[in-house]
């Protein structure tokens, strides 16, 4: 925020955009924490082996197959050839989100590395870079939308809005433009134009559209974009995300935008954890409940769960993208009846792995006889509104 728009008895600070730059020039990779670039490698390993579990799927052969080939574009995982530069960002991050299964930042509610880590593969292809200067772009990025989300996302935005695609854009084009070495000015603008790009609303939740397995995929490849028309010295409005008209007040939240900063505590890709079960965030809690049980050795077959879901009003997430037949009236019950299946197949499977292994479908999870006990044994209980 500018100081001509900051409010009456604010202290005036620079755009927000502006900030993100200066700390994205100002950061030491030497000042990382060691845990800092051993998660970066293990969301880096965890996004590919997303990509190559889903390489199969509908939506990660469509990405791939609209994908332009070039002399000297960048690649697809698992693929040989060469592709446009955003179309390669695009593809791999659909391929990273293929099974819902990739990292999650809780305090954002976003899945910031199928967005950041596609895009910084991408642009590492058009220039050389060291395997250092990839880890600080992919730190800062989880950072920009770990502290941008936290301050705008919740309960009530996540019904609506996809919170990956607001958070995505604008962390993926700060790494990116980090990444290729722009210049504070030149990183503001990538910020900047980013801030424009913001995709993806939850009405696929209620229709069973696979949309959202193309949400990160246009984040990906907007940063991409924005990033190197920035380098070409294109110029965006510095107080996209936090002046009157940009993004923070589109979303009722330009008050806080001036309390974003940038690494004044542990960073922000420590705090994203890993799925133990192939789902969204809508079944994690039961399903890590029903792994603890097991490791109690509780038989399945008597295993009783009292789950507390929070945010029912996002009832279908879980299984509304293989369920297009359902109509909206059914799936809060088709929801509940995913969490036991999820619940029951973390409890026949030894692990997480073997589950991520198991290709039951959705349908027939939900009928199989483990499940129907674990529905007949199983209380659903709204706690709040949340997702």
């Amino acid at each position: 925020m500018s100081a001509s728009t900051a409010p009456a008895g604010s202290t005036a600070v620079s755009p927000l955009a502006a900030r993100i730059a200066a700390s994205a020039a100002a950061l030491d990779a030497g000042d990382l924490p060691a845990a800092a670039f051993e998660k970066v490698g293990v969301c880096l390993m965890d996004l590919i082996g997303c990509a190559f579990e889903s390489r199969h799927l509908p939506w990660s052969r469509q990405a791939e197959a609209i994908a332009t080939r070039t002399a000297d574009g960048a690649t697809v995982i698992g693929s040989p050839h060469a592709v446009a530069v955003g179309d390669a960002a695009f593809a791999n991050a659909v391929m990273g989100h293929g099974l819902v299964r990739e990292d999650m930042h809780p305090g954002s509610i976003s899945h910031l590395g199928i967005v950041v880590l596609p895009a910084l593969l991408a642009l590492a292809q058009t220039r050389r870079v060291t395997g250092r200067e990839f880890i600080a772009a992919a730190v800062l990025g989880y950072e920009v939308g770990g502290r941008v989300g936290r301050a705008v996302m919740d309960s009530t935005l996540a019904r609506i809005h996809r919170p990956t695609g607001v958070t995505g854009p604008v962390a993926a084009a700060a790494a990116g433009a980090r990444l290729l070495g722009l210049s504070i000015d030149q990183t503001t603008n990538a910020v900047a134009l980013a801030a424009n790009t913001t995709v993806g609303f939850n009405q696929w939740a209620h229709t069973g559209g696979s949309e959202m397995f193309f949400h990160p995929g246009f984040a990906a490849r907007d940063a991409v974009t924005a990033v190197r028309l920035a380098a070409l010295g294109a110029f965006f409005s510095p107080s996209a995300l936090d002046g009157e008209a940009g993004l923070f007040a589109s979303l009722g939240k330009r008050d806080r935008a001036d309390g974003v900063r940038l690494f004044d505590g542990p960073p922000e890709i420590l705090s994203v954890y890993h799925k133990p079960v192939p789902a969204c965030n809508f079944p994690q809690t039961p399903a890590q409940a029903a792994l603890r049980s097991k490791a109690g050795h509780v038989a399945p077959s008597f295993c009783c769960t009292y789950i507390a879901v929070a945010g029912s009003g996002r009832s279908g997430v879980t299984v509304a993208s293989t369920m297009r037949s359902t109509s909206a009236a059914e799936m809060p019950a088709l929801s509940k009846a995913a969490c036991a299946a999820f619940v029951a197949r973390s409890l026949v499977h030894s692990s997480a792995a073997a589950m991520r292994r198991s290709r039951m479908p959705v349908r027939e999870r939900i009928h199989s006889s483990v499940v129907s006990t674990m529905r007949s044994r199983s209380w659903f209980v709204s706690t709040r509104s949340g997702t």
